[in-house]
């Protein structure tokens, strides 16, 4: 099962994780003016992690291979941290251990659009300088090399960088050729 985690499904969830938290730190701060530890923060941070993480799996924010152009990122997160805030609000006030300010519910709900967008333009432009990208030689010089080449190189954020073919058995073709004398 988790073989088929990637390991940039694995970056966006845990620095999605970190902006969770810092925003429902920031949340109860802005609330009680300190940084407490009470017990209603946990249950509350946990259920702000479990649904802003399951909400992101479904709205497809951890797909590795997105291409992540700022408008389209936006609005996606957007879509996603609303639909969380809406679970987020409704689990609260039927709890009743944590319920924000209109005011200061939409400011963190601003904050949490800031970070999770944040987050995605990083990673975008983390995989799009190709720094990070694996060099690559492809065995083969076919048609299958070449489809594996065009498939590799359409695919945005592939993370591989093909520097090139090496033919798999360069004396057969040669031993074709030779000339009897």
């Amino acid at each position: 099962m988790f073989k088929r985690i990637s390991k940039r499904s694995l970056f966006f969830f845990f620095f999605d994780g970190l902006g969770i938290i810092a925003d429902c730190s920031f949340a109860f701060y802005v609330k009680t003016g300190l940084l407490s530890f009470e017990i209603t923060k946990h249950s509350f941070l946990f259920l702000s992690l479990a649904v802003f993480l399951i909400t992101f799996y479904v709205c497809d924010l951890y797909y590795p291979f997105k291409h992540f152009s700022p408008a389209r990122t936006l609005l996606d997160v957007a879509f996603a941290v609303l639909i969380g805030i809406v679970f987020t609000a409704a689990i609260a006030y039927f709890d009743r251990t944590f319920i924000l300010q209109r005011r200061i519910f939409v400011f963190i709900s601003l904050f949490l659009i800031a970070i999770i967008f944040s987050i995605r333009m990083g990673y975008g432009w983390l995989f799009s300088s190709r720094y990070l990208d694996k060099k690559v030689l492809i065995l083969g010089t076919g048609d299958l090399a070449k489809k594996i080449f065009k498939m590799i190189k359409d695919t945005h954020y592939s993370g591989m960088d093909i520097i090139g073919f090496i033919d798999e058995n360069p004396k057969a073709k040669n031993s074709g050729t030779k000339k009897k004398a």
